[in-house]
């Protein structure tokens, strides 16, 4: 019976042994995988950095085509702008002109005015019924003849 004891501890004892054998493999398979997992992490996080940072410049890059686009139609806005002041102002100086040349018949015509004015004025006294000025001034309804300043305002 000692015996038997003694060859099933000795078997025992081999399989523990073979077990233990078996769990330091197993660890060392397992540490081997733990390294290059952290090894692939590393790679991984360097790969990373590397998209990150491509990622940074890319963005950077839309942010200046964006702004390049934004000051393009801001400039585009700014001709369309002073495109239309150019017309506004070519319009104000064609309305300038036509003023003037408004201006320069209506002083004409004052100075024509004035010129009757006075040959009117030249002309009171003469022939009978007071003048060819009173002739023409003067209503025959009312019998009225206005005065100078009267003949004045009727002409204008």
């Amino acid at each position: 019976m000692l015996e038997k004891a003694q060859a099933g501890a000795r078997a025992q004892s081999a399989t523990c042994n073979e077990q233990l054998e078996l769990s330091k493999k197993n660890e060392d398979a397992l540490n081997d995988h733990l390294v290059a997992a952290q090894e692939e992490c590393s790679k991984t996080r360097g790969r990373q950095e590397e998209l990150q940072t491509r990622l940074t410049k890319v963005l950077a890059q839309v942010v200046a085509l964006r702004q390049q686009k934004m000051l393009e139609e801001a400039q585009a806005g700014a001709q369309a702008q002073s495109a239309t002041h150019k017309r506004q102002l070519e319009l104000s100086r064609k309305n300038e002109d036509a003023l003037t040349r408004q201006l320069a018949a209506a002083q004409e015509e004052c100075s024509k005015a004035r010129g009757r004015q006075e040959e009117l004025k030249t002309n009171r006294g003469v022939g009978p019924g007071g003048g060819i000025a009173s002739a023409a001034l003067h209503h025959p309804a009312t019998g009225w003849n206005p005065g100078p300043a009267e003949q004045v305002a009727e002409l204008q």
